[in-house]
């Protein structure tokens, strides 16, 4: 009697294989489930990123504090996080690993031109050209036409490599998610030939230019552009159309792609739970206030933006070489 009751105590004590087996699959499914959710589904803070790409700045008389300050207060009233990558960090390599610099929006400060005899809009890199590079290390990209040999013909009269539309395409890594891309520089929506690359890699819609314009124009046209999207909340066709309507360039026109339906009536998604910035520290509001109504803090934004002298104008016309290579 007394041994068959400490058997059944025994047998109380110690849980079944099949229970231990059934607990241990639940934790482990559970946990699966939460990491997908939190690594996979749930929205992540660095998915609301802005970067801004100041090629133009590894030239000193073309960077522009001013510009780099309003626009990133804009882009943190609207709720991003803005990521400034100076002229000296925009090589090739960075071109290769672009869409990983900004989720949402990218604004590229560079200079761009049509590639000479054909449809390609280059992008300017803050890489010196360097022949024995083009012909060594970059060989491979030379050959296949994704580089090219760019200059600017100012003082001190500098060569660039460029990055073209089949770079990105064949050699940039990843892709883009629906992001908004500005391309500030001369000429880079007189072709679609880039923004019909960046937008096969991901990107929801490409604003540029159509012809040559001033840095001071460029700078100042964006910001308007970025307040009528993100503050007033047009549409990118509306956008783009009051800033025509606004800042007359002569023949230059901002412009956009692709041109559908669906792009017509995109709006640039903000945070409904961004907090407004104070009036004086949104310089951006220049532009839609008239002299008489501006603070001295805008008027003094608006001076320094304005200033360019004839060694920062874009309308000097880079040009983009083809690379020979032997």
């Amino acid at each position: 009697m007394a041994s068959t009751k400490k058997a059944h105590e025994t047998t109380k004590r110690v849980p079944s294989k099949k229970l231990l087996s059934t607990v241990i699959l639940v934790t482990v499914v559970l946990s699966t489930l939460l990491i997908v959710y939190y690594v996979l589904l749930q929205p992540h803070g660095d998915e609301w990123t802005a970067a801004l790409v100041d090629q133009l700045a590894v030239e000193e008389s073309l960077y522009r504090p001013e510009f780099n300050n309003a626009c990133t207060q804009l882009l943190a009233a609207s709720g991003y996080s803005a990521r400034y990558y100076p002229g000296k960090d925009v090589t090739i390599d960075f071109y290769e690993e672009l869409p990983s610099k900004g989720r949402k929006i990218v604004l590229v400060r560079a200079h761009s031109a049509v590639r000479e005899g054909s449809a390609y809009v280059d992008l300017f890199t803050s890489e010196i050209y360097d022949e024995r590079k083009a012909s060594d290390e970059y060989a491979y990209l030379a050959l296949n036409r994704h580089i090219s040999k760019a200059s600017f013909n100012v003082p001190p009269y500098t060569n660039y490599f460029a990055v073209g539309p089949s770079f990105v395409s064949s050699v940039m890594k990843g892709g883009f998610s629906d992001c908004f891309i500005v391309l500030m520089g001369c000429n880079s929506l007189n072709q679609t030939s880039m923004a019909e690359a960046l937008v096969v890699k991901g990107a929801r819609v490409i604003v540029g230019w159509t012809g040559n314009v001033t840095v001071s124009d460029t700078d100042t046209s964006v910001l308007h552009l970025l307040d009528l999207l993100l503050k007033e909340d047009y549409t990118v066709h509306r956008a783009v159309e009051m800033v025509n309507e606004h800042d007359v360039l002569g023949d230059t026109k901002l412009d956009y792609y692709p041109k559908d339906d669906k792009t017509r009536s995109y709006r640039v998604p903000t945070r409904s739970d961004a907090a407004s910035l104070p009036l004086l520290n949104q310089p951006m509001l220049l532009f839609s206030l008239p002299p008489q109504l501006r603070t001295p803090q805008l008027n003094r934004t608006a001076r320094a933006i304005d200033r360019a002298d004839t060694t920062s104008r874009f309308d000097l016309c880079p040009q983009v070489l083809w690379i020979a290579v032997s």
